[in-house]
């Protein structure tokens, strides 16, 4: 497996020093994606999944008024949550996941280094 590039570890303490001290990384653009991930989730018969550079997580605690779920409810199973940048969840996933969901975050990798966090 190739090793992370230099500029991998630059980008990343970037990002962490952006989680210290801003409220962004909140997860609210996967909100609008609730529906179409379900929809992949139920075709595929996912039991599991991954959100790699899940941000502060908030996506999950946050309730739709539509329906009174959780995302985690609606989609009918549970979401680890790493995010290498995020002290609360930094600590890297093992095993397998039926689904990987990652939003806003393969554009902050440098291109170099996509190959192997993709294969990983």
């Amino acid at each position: 497996m190739k090793r992370p590039s230099a500029e991998y570890w630059r980008c990343l303490e970037e990002a962490k020093r952006h989680h210290a001290g801003s409220k962004t990384y909140s997860g609210k653009f996967l909100r609008p994606r609730a529906g179409q991930i379900k929809e992949i989730i139920d075709r595929l018969r996912c039991l599991s999944a991954l959100d790699y550079g899940c941000g502060k997580g908030r996506q999950y605690e946050w309730v739709d008024p539509a329906n009174g779920l959780t995302l985690e409810q609606f989609w009918g199973l549970p979401v680890h949550r790493y995010d290498p940048a995020y002290t609360p969840f930094a600590a890297e996933p093992c095993g397998r996941f039926d689904l990987v969901i990652c939003t806003h975050v393969l554009g902050s990798i440098p291109r170099t280094d996509l190959g192997w966090v993709i294969d990983r």
